[in-house]
């Protein structure tokens, strides 16, 4: 399910990322360490804490989730499968850790749904979308522009710990 909020462009979402890098203390790692983020979460969003599910607690398509409790904390449920993938370098389990912590992240910067109704698949526009939005950050702070530049597909997918998709996509850009 998307939601449309208030638009933004790649570069600012870039500018965004180099500030959770700093914020995070990752700024000198090119190879994100996900995992160890997850422990200090509360550190840069004290609402924002994170569990551990079993791989059957929810849609199998789905490898982790976040939301909002009535209290207004943050909960981010990760299925055992993808923390244990993601202890073991699988950049694609790591990048489904990344874009849920970017969910909350982005909220508190004021990218919130502007209405309350979802829209079908390319309905909206990307640059208006939360989750290209979250996806662009995700991507922006897991393979830093600057230090990736240079490097090939292949390269980006060794250095920082993502997958080949995802490095592809890193290429594009």
């Amino acid at each position: 399910m998307d939601y449309k909020t208030k638009p933004t462009t790649r570069a600012e979402l870039r500018k965004l990322a180099d500030v959770f890098d700093i914020l995070a203390g990752t700024r000198n790692c090119l190879y994100k360490p996900v995992v160890e983020l997850l422990d200090k979460i509360t550190d840069i969003m004290p609402f924002v804490h994170y569990e551990i599910v079993d791989n059957g607690l929810f849609e199998i398509n789905v490898p982790a989730r976040g939301y909002f409790e009535p209290d207004g904390n943050y909960t981010i449920e990760i299925k055992e499968y993808v923390y244990e993938g993601a202890i073991q370098g699988i950049g694609a389990y790591r990048g489904f850790i990344m874009y849920e912590i970017f969910h909350p992240f982005l909220y508190t910067l004021g990218f919130v749904p502007l209405y309350e109704r979802s829209f079908k698949d390319g309905e909206l526009n990307p640059y208006e979308s939360i989750e290209w939005q979250v996806k662009a950050i995700t991507g922006e702070y897991m393979m830093n522009y600057d230090r990736t530049q240079n490097l090939s597909k292949d390269e980006i997918v060794e250095q920082c710990g993502v997958s080949k998709a995802f490095a592809r996509k890193r290429k594009k850009y």
